[in-house]
């Protein structure tokens, strides 16, 4: 079964939870680095269901902006991360909208309209393969393009990693054309959030940067989580975690199943949701 996102969404609030900007709160640091390094205040999440309503936008905002409309619509304001940099578009050769001077000058526009609508705009990065596969230093493309971002308007506070075929690769045990040869290390560890020495990551050269230096709150998967529901390749969507419940759609999920206090992870993708959006 597959519905659009307003049901999806009205089914979630009509089990008790609440949505929530992810850059809504003051999180605190967990005493242990090897941990998700971030956690909800017990004083903001007691006696609520919290969604930190997430959409990462790996492609044009045009969908994003129709889809951040219709949250508006309803007095919902969630978080959009924009993605400006894509290895894979690199390899094909393709140009997508930040490559191009007039689709980005666009696109910006759109980005900055959702901010003033309500919602939270921050950055989807790939700072690790862009670094793997061009050779640019990961904190000078971070500074390069929050410098840009945040020069139009936006007022970027956190981030969301990009999940690039690059470093997918390199965790199956391939290494892709091109790719630094210097590649020794545990591929399980080629994730683009542990480049943030926020979490300690043993062993991993790469974990390198402090989210502060860029002017970052915080990085959306570092966050300590109870739930986790996510859209996919194919337009399904449904709880990832926790397993007992996992596979379940929105309007699927018993009305008991969380409790106060609980804190649930909501991503989707706006182009995958394109038709849907009515």
């Amino acid at each position: 079964m597959t519905t659009d996102y307003r049901d999806t969404l009205n089914a979630l609030i009509d089990r008790g939870w609440e949505m929530s900007r992810l850059g809504d709160f003051s999180y605190m640091r967990n005493e242990n680095p090897k941990k998700d390094p971030f956690f909800i205040p017990q004083k903001d999440r007691e006696g609520r269901q919290i969604v930190l309503l997430r959409h990462d936008i790996d492609h044009s905002a045009i969908e994003a902006h129709k889809m951040a409309e219709m949250e508006a619509s309803l007095g919902i304001y969630s978080s959009y991360y924009v993605l400006t940099s894509d290895v894979a578009v690199l390899e094909k050769g393709e140009v997508k909208w930040w490559g191009d001077p007039k689709k980005q000058k666009e696109g910006l526009v759109l980005l900055n309209e959702m901010q003033g609508m309500g919602h939270e705009v921050g950055l989807h990065y790939d700072a690790l393969g862009h670094h793997l596969k061009t050779g640019e230093s990961m904190e000078k493309h971070l500074r390069d393009t929050l410098g840009q971002l945040r020069d139009s308007g936006l007022d970027i506070q956190g981030c969301a990693a990009h999940g690039s075929r690059i470093l997918t690769d390199l965790r199956r045990g391939q290494r892709p054309i091109g790719t630094d040869e210097h590649i020794t290390l545990d591929p399980r560890k080629y994730m683009s959030y542990n480049i943030w020495k926020d979490r300690e990551v043993d062993s991993f050269e790469y974990c390198s940067l402090w989210l502060e230096d860029f002017g970052l709150r915080y990085e959306a998967y570092l966050i300590h989580l109870d739930w986790y529901y996510a859209d996919g390749h194919t337009g399904e969507h449904a709880v990832k975690y926790p397993k007992k419940f996992a596979g379940l759609e929105a309007s699927e999920i018993p009305r008991d199943a969380a409790a106060q206090g609980q804190v649930m992870q909501a991503l989707f993708h706006p182009i995958k949701w394109k038709g849907r959006l009515d």
